[in-house]
């Protein structure tokens, strides 16, 4: 990258999605930020001491001096009076924040201090009424909070982790100075994704000191070899080796490209993610991260938990920054169960196959309920233990609900997923599918026995949800409040983590009873086949009344659709296909039917427009307009060929979940 590069003339869409192929080795080409750009915050801020000419400019210029364009440009991003740290005795600032120390001198020459601190905060702040991220990007709580913003002795995170974390919260923090224009926001981003990318460690030497050394064989190349990356060493005074770390930022750049317009790009991310986790042994207890199980506080419950005390911003405590601390186990275990869950739910979005079978983790024990985690100290942990609240940890996927949390209602959702995916993906495959080799014989796959054991599991898992819906109810009646406030059985939050299982229990119950591709069983002009009895599609008035009760429900808890923004679009669009499929069959239902269809489409609408307001993607949008055209038409307000069925269609029809489909990716 030419180090005179104009960081407001360069698309983040260039540096965000790099072309694996464009290069003959086949590696990847990171950009450099611009050396050149320099605007130091903090030596900004130390000469607005010194003396200063009649035009108020600095007498003592810095030895790097900037050019006024670039200057010009820095300047934009805010004052330099808007920092308030204390100086050190040596001159310097003193971040906030420790775990920013090693990075904070390449930050000043992107934003002033605060502004870091502010997105730091806003990575980890949580919604008060459902207790999720308030970023729409955000992964579930893979760090915890109270470590890494310790005022003492602090989580220990690589520079370019720290950087995805600000990239991150940049694109939706409501800071005033980010708000004030959109090229602020633009530039800062540009440049803190140009300051990630240019941190990030060669896969070629990828997690060397976590994996067991294994000599090669003549010839023979290490994993990732040719996927090297030009790297710009970090200015930490000691590296940070984790694999945690690493793959954590990977996941945080996936976050975002998923969510925007190139959000196929996003899967390159992904990719390199679940491959990095598998490598680094993450489906697996490690057995140098903690004591044995018969030293632990807490083995009658959960014996990877080993939590001391250490100062933290909010004065609570954290957990001990030893690099043997069950912390980090935990850690590897959230981040693998979260990388297990969105594979499921990107192989919906973009019609793939797995990249985590379930085989792969059979001995990884659960992560711990989302209220231990998020709490700020060992003695919460010791009152919730005694009050005997904490069950067992178990091992595996886990297809039942075993709470409100991301981890306890949405990943065995996702579980059943994946079984419903590789149910299809089979069914479609050339030689082991529903038509046999070729066509020419039957396929000696029972597929009926095998859709009936995946109903099982989705009535297994309505039961489970009706008893944490029951105890959270129960609990909601003595809440008590730990550490920094944490609340533990929150009414709101359970509500709405209830509402949004049922939702999507719905949603799934549809997939498999209707498939995945609506075009494929509706558009009578392709000969679709005939669908069974029982199918959703066949008749869907039932399916379209519990629809119905759930979205209604889900719009009167979480009318802002904030509870998971980054997931819920593809389950809508599912749920606003079967009425689709409704209207154009409404020749064969009655009157009662009709206001039955109208009253769903209207909540489905209703709740696809908040879901926009979120996250805005052109697949919501195009299944609105289609939804809004049905209306009229049923309403008999339609006009001309804009609201007929085959134009209704024709916008979704790049939308397939064929064996050729690529989902939204379009």
């Amino acid at each position: 990258m030419d180090p005179n590069i104009d960081l407001n003339t360069t698309r983040e869409s260039d540096i965000a999605f790099p072309d694996f192929s464009q290069s003959p080795s086949n590696t990847f080409t990171i950009f450099n930020p611009a050396p050149s750009v320099r605007c130091d915050w903090s030596s900004r801020l130390n000469a607005s001491h010194g003396s200063t000419d009649s035009t108020g400019s600095d007498t003592a210029q810095p030895q790097d001096t900037p050019s006024k364009a670039s200057l010009a440009r820095a300047e934009t991003l805010g004052p330099p009076q808007a920092i308030t740290n204390q100086h050190s005795g040596s001159g310097s600032v003193v971040p906030r924040y420790p775990v920013l120390d090693g990075i904070i001198e390449k930050l000043r020459i992107i934003m002033p201090d605060p502004v870091s601190y502010s997105l730091l905060e806003y990575y980890f702040k949580v919604s008060v009424a459902t207790e999720t991220p308030l970023s729409p990007h955000a992964p579930p709580s893979i760090l915890r909070k109270a470590s890494v913003l310790a005022l003492k002795n602090p989580r220990r995170c690589s520079a370019a982790l720290l950087t995805s974390i600000l990239w991150l919260s940049a694109q939706t923090a409501d800071i005033p100075l980010l708000k004030s224009r959109a090229s602020k926001r633009k530039a800062v981003r540009r440049q803190l994704l140009e300051l990630t990318i240019s941190l990030l460690k060669p896969l070629s030497g990828f997690a060397s000191s976590q994996r067991p050394s294994c000599p090669l064989r003549e010839g023979q190349q290490p994993h990732h070899e040719s996927m090297h990356l030009q790297h710009q060493e970090s200015h930490n005074d000691e590296p940070v080796d984790n694999p945690v770390d690493d793959i954590l930022t990977y996941t945080n750049l996936a976050m975002v490209t998923s969510a925007g317009e190139f959000r196929a790009s996003s899967l390159r991310w992904w990719s390199l993610a679940f491959s990095l986790a598998r490598e680094a042994n993450m489906n697996q207890e490690d057995p140098r991260g903690g004591m044995s199980e018969d030293t632990q506080p807490f083995a009658g419950a959960w014996p990877h938990l080993e939590l001391t005390g250490c100062e933290t911003a909010s004065g609570g405590t954290c957990a001990s920054r030893d690099d043997s601390s069950a912390e980090r186990q935990e850690e590897r275990r959230r981040l693998w169960w979260f990388l297990f869950t969105v594979d499921r739910h990107l192989a919906l979005c973009y019609n793939k196959p797995l990249s985590i079978r379930d085989s792969e983790c059979p001995n990884l024990l659960h992560p711990m309920p989302e209220s231990v985690w998020r709490s700020t100290g060992a003695s919460f942990i010791n009152a919730h233990h005694e009050n005997g609240s904490l069950a067992a940890p178990c091992k595996g996927p886990w297809l039942v609900c075993t709470g409100t949390d991301y981890f306890g209602f949405f990943t065995p959702l996702m579980t059943i997923l994946g079984e419903i995916m590789d149910f299809f993906h089979t069914k479609n495959h050339p030689r082991l599918g529903a038509s046999g080799c070729n066509g020419s014989s039957p396929s000696f796959i029972d597929w009926a026995r095998w859709k009936d054991e995946i109903c099982k599991h989705i009535s297994a898992y309505g039961d489970s949800l009706t008893k944490v819906s029951e105890q959270s109810s129960f609990a909601t009646s003595s809440l008590t409040t730990f550490g920094d406030g944490f609340r533990i059985g929150g009414s709101t939050q359970a509500e709405t983590a209830v509402a949004y299982a049922r939702l999507l229990l719905r949603i799934l119950s549809i997939l498999v009873d209707g498939g995945l591709d609506p075009l494929y069983v509706l558009d009578p002009q392709r000969g679709r086949p005939s669908a069974p009895e029982n199918s959703a599609t066949a008749n869907p008035m039932e399916a379209i009344a519990d629809l119905t009760r759930c979205t209604e429900r889900l719009l009167d808890l979480d009318p802002g659709m904030s509870f998971m923004p980054f997931y819920s679009g593809i389950y809508l669009l599912h749920g606003g296909f079967l009425l689709l499929v409704a209207t154009d069959r409404r020749s064969t239902t009655n009157d009662d039917s009709l206001n039955d269809i109208v009253n769903a489409t209207t909540a489905m609408i209703r709740i696809h427009e908040a879901s926009i307001v979120m996250l805005r993607t052109e697949y919501q949008r195009e299944l609105v307009f289609a939804l809004r055209s049905a209306m009229f038409k049923i309403r008999g307000r339609a006009t001309g060929d804009a609201h007929s069925s085959s134009t209704r269609w024709e916008a979704l029809t790049r939308y397939r979940w064929t064996s050729e489909g690529s989902g939204i990716a379009g």
